[in-house]
């Protein structure tokens, strides 16, 4: 049976014949190309539909003590209510490290149910007061900030240092003694953190680095002197204020800068003050 005809044109032959199928293989691929859209399609409008559904349910903060919650939060720029899966950890991170500046280390991290957790770590800051204005440092004596106003530092521990040079913003405190090694103030507060006593430090006096002194709750004044042994010198003074427990309000001076005589002395208001 013949497929086609020929016909003759200005004398040239044509053959006519039946068009060919298009591979099956483009087939297929077309088919697969279609049936991959309809599944973005489908998936797309899924998760229109649920994306709503994931929203935070609650906000942690954790480690904050120079800021408050409500302080972190505008710094991080996130609520309860918004979109879950919008959540960016790093970059709430550093929002607020940018805007903390007595801030060390932040690690945000999602938590089940939809909990976003915030941990904050924060530098060690003291403060210290030079030529009429109050200074805010870190431990490596980096200077943070300054205020005319001592009220602006009232979260920090007071620290009397020893004699100052030079003391600018953005730079390390320069002591008239150059070559002082001021690892002995780092010591002492940190030993009164491991002891548990730093939280009702109040003030340090750093300013003689063999006769250093600790003032606890605004009515103990605890003279340590060298900050050898200073763990043993703490132990010995909390055993003599418990054997020398008293009623009331009272002003008191210890001293166990010399474990083997220690002397307590109750004062005044006005004398503790003024010898402070």
């Amino acid at each position: 049976m013949k497929t086609s005809k020929e016909h003759t044109e200005q004398g040239t032959p044509i053959r006519v014949g039946r068009q060919k199928r298009p591979a099956e293989s483009k087939l297929r691929v077309l088919r697969g190309a279609m049936v991959a859209i309809c599944g973005m399609i489908l998936v797309m409008g899924l998760l229109l539909t649920i994306l709503p559904l994931f929203r935070i349910s609650g906000i942690i903060i954790e480690g904050n003590s120079y800021y408050s919650t409500e302080e972190i939060l505008a710094y991080a720029g996130i609520a309860e209510g918004d979109e879950w899966l919008a959540i960016d950890g790093q970059k709430i991170a550093d929002a607020i490290r940018s805007k903390g500046q007595y801030i060390n280390r932040v690690t945000v991290s999602g938590e089940f149910p939809l909990v976003v957790r915030i941990s904050i770590e924060e530098k060690n800051v003291m403060y210290t007061a030079h030529n009429g204005s109050y200074y805010a440092f870190d431990d490596t004596f980096t200077v943070l900030a300054s205020s005319k106003n001592e009220k602006d530092f009232s979260s920090f521990l007071y620290v009397e240092l020893p004699e100052i040079r030079g003391i600018e913003v953005g730079y390390a405190i320069l002591f008239e003694r150059a070559d002082m090694d001021m690892g002995y103030i780092s010591v002492l507060r940190n030993t009164l953190s491991e002891n548990g006593l730093l939280a009702h430090t109040t003030k340090l006096d750093c300013s003689k680095k063999y006769n250093v002194s600790a003032e606890l709750g605004g009515t103990l004044r605890l003279t340590l002197g060298k900050v050898s042994d200073l763990t043993a010198k703490l132990t010995l003074a909390e055993k003599i204020l418990e054997e020398r427990k008293t009623e009331g309000t009272c002003y008191i001076s210890l001293d166990v800068s010399d474990m083997q005589k220690s002397t307590y002395r109750i004062m005044s208001e006005a004398d503790f003050l003024a010898n402070g």
